[in-house]
């Protein structure tokens, strides 16, 4: 909280100098990347204390300060809002985001799709899509969740590596786990069969 508080205060003088980027490019200034981290993490800080509307919150100004999301908060947020069964934050999410094709993105709009139109041929494509893209994240939904502390350890990751599944998963995850039927859908369509008993 005091780094953020000491950003804002940065950034008062900056403003005041007239030497700050446009709204929406803080992060091309190299002097605010420090508050925008404090940020994201004040933003996590809140959500495991569960102060999820804060986190929210935080993590929406966030965006707005750094249009380009250099450190990936739509992706956190997206799994946040379907966390809470907010379908409709969800959605607009989404769609401010139309180009994306991440994973993250193509998990989470296929989940969401699901809620909203049931096993359609639009759900079935979208999870499809998703799968294509890296489907070692359906087998961590389904049986082989990411250990948390290895993925706060991931340093990056490439499109499709496992590195890529345990942090979809992570993300993701805790709001696919509110739907049962949508993990059984996952796992029908992703081909995964339970795992033999020892």
């Amino acid at each position: 909280m005091q780094a953020v508080e000491a950003g804002k205060r940065f950034l008062a003088k900056e403003k005041e100098r007239d030497v700050l980027p446009e709204d929406g490019e803080l992060w091309s200034y190299l002097p605010c990347r420090p508050y925008l981290r404090a940020r994201a993490f004040l933003a996590k800080y809140a959500w495991n204390a569960g102060g999820r509307l804060t986190a929210v919150g935080l993590a929406e100004e966030s965006l707005a300060f750094d249009k380009g999301d250099a450190l990936g908060l739509r992706y956190l947020l997206l799994g946040w809002y379907l966390d809470m069964g907010e379908e409709v934050m969800s959605r607009q999410l989404l769609d401010r985001h139309k180009g994306e094709r991440s994973t993250f993105y193509l998990y989470g709009d296929a989940l969401l799709t699901y809620w909203e139109r049931g096993e359609d041929r639009t759900a079935k494509a979208r999870l499809a899509r998703a799968l294509k893209a890296n489907p070692l994240v359906a087998e961590r939904l389904l049986f082989d969740p990411p250990d948390s502390l290895e993925v706060l350890a991931i340093p990056s990751y490439s499109p499709g590596s496992t590195e890529e599944a345990d942090l979809c998963a992570y993300l993701l995850g805790p709001a696919w786990d509110r739907d049962l039927e949508a993990l059984d859908w996952l796992m029908e369509a992703s081909g995964i069969e339970l795992p033999a008993e020892e």
